[in-house]
C-alpha cells in the first residue's frame, strides 16, 4: 500500500467532493431500505422498542423511530439526498487521516490539481 496510497486518497477525495447519486442506484438503495423497514414493522422486539421510546420521550427526536418510518422514507427522492449531501458534506471541512510507513512530508505536500 505504500505505493498506492496517493491514488486511494484521490479516490476517497473524489467520492467525498463529487457524489452524483445516479437515479437508478438511489431507487435500488431506497427499495432495500424500505424492505428493511417492512421487516421491522413485523418484528415484535422493534415494535416494543418504538413503543417504549414513544411513551418515554413523546414526539421528541429520541421518541421517534431512528430509521424513520415507511411513510417518511418512501417520500425521499434522489434530489432530497443530493440536497442533503450538499448541505452537510463540505470537502473543505473534511479531515482524512493517513497512517502507515509513509513520509509525513510527502503526505502533507500539496498535489497539483488535474486539469479537466
Amino acid at each position: 500500500m505504500a505505493t498506492g496510497w496517493r491514488t486511494l486518497l484521490d479516490l476517497a477525495a473524489e467520492v467525498v467532493t463529487s457524489a452524483t447519486y445516479p437515479e437508478e442506484r438511489v431507487r435500488r438503495q431506497k427499495a432495500r431500505y424500505l424492505e428493511r423497514l417492512r421487516v421491522d414493522e413485523a418484528e415484535p422486539r422493534v415494535q416494543v422498542g418504538r413503543l417504549f421510546r414513544r411513551l418515554t420521550y413523546g414526539d421528541q427526536g429520541v421518541g421517534r423511530p431512528r430509521r424513520g418510518t415507511f411513510e417518511t422514507a418512501s417520500r425521499i427522492t434522489r434530489d432530497d439526498v443530493a440536497r442533503r449531501y450538499a448541505e452537510t458534506w463540505v470537502g473543505s471541512r473534511a479531515i482524512i487521516g493517513v497512517c502507515g510507513d509513509l513520509d509525513p512530508v510527502e503526505v502533507r505536500a500539496p498535489r497539483p490539481r488535474a486539469r479537466g
